[in-house]
């Protein structure tokens, strides 16, 4: 790994990752404490219950293991983590042939003015994305959360544009019609 720029990382960060590509179980272990916590959120996401989120923090920190001497400092490294714990979540989804619906159009009043997320707390809104299809959260995740397009989705999943483009269609409609429903029971 080439000596990382000052703003990429700290003299402290690059000798803890030295130490862990040498196989240092103490630095591997500090280095697993100090970003566990962010990357777990990740896993989360992507995963139906926080034994399944444990079960993707153990296996993304294998690869990030096996994989940091190649990690090139180029850019920041939880960016370059966050990737692995995301694909890694892929990798398994994949593996459990995640199934998708076929593309719907979007109902007029998917959109509405009030704010339904901010009628509930966190936990609640934690439960319903976590009950939502696999498919569609993992488009929501992958499109609203990180970042990616339809196209590159698309690719990841081994679906087209349309199928991307309707599972994060399919899981707002049923966010919202589920956020609906809460709201209006914690109104009562």
């Amino acid at each position: 790994m080439a000596k990382p720029s000052d703003t990429l990382l700290m003299a402290q960060d690059f000798e803890l990752l030295q130490s862990c590509i040498a196989g240092n179980s103490q630095a591997q272990f500090r280095f697993y404490e100090r970003y566990s916590a962010k990357l777990y959120g990740v896993c989360l996401r992507y995963a139906r219950d926080e034994s399944e989120a444990n079960d993707l923090l153990q296996e993304g920190f294998i690869k990030i293991f096996r994989e940091l001497s190649a990690y090139r400092a180029e850019g920041s490294l939880e960016a370059w983590m966050h990737k692995i714990m995301v694909n890694t979540a892929l990798s398994r989804l994949r593996k459990k042939s995640l199934k998708f619906l076929p593309y719907v159009e979007a109902p007029e009043n998917l959109y509405s003015d009030e704010d339904i997320i901010g009628a509930i707390s966190a936990a609640e809104l934690i439960t319903v994305l976590n009950r939502l299809p696999q498919g569609y959260r993992t488009v929501l995740n992958l499109y609203a959360i990180e970042g990616y397009s339809h196209a590159e989705i698309a690719a990841m999943l081994d679906i087209s544009e349309g199928t991307s483009r309707s599972q994060y269609l399919r899981a707002k409609i049923a966010l919202k019609n589920r956020l609906e429903q809460l709201k209006k029971i914690n109104d009562q």
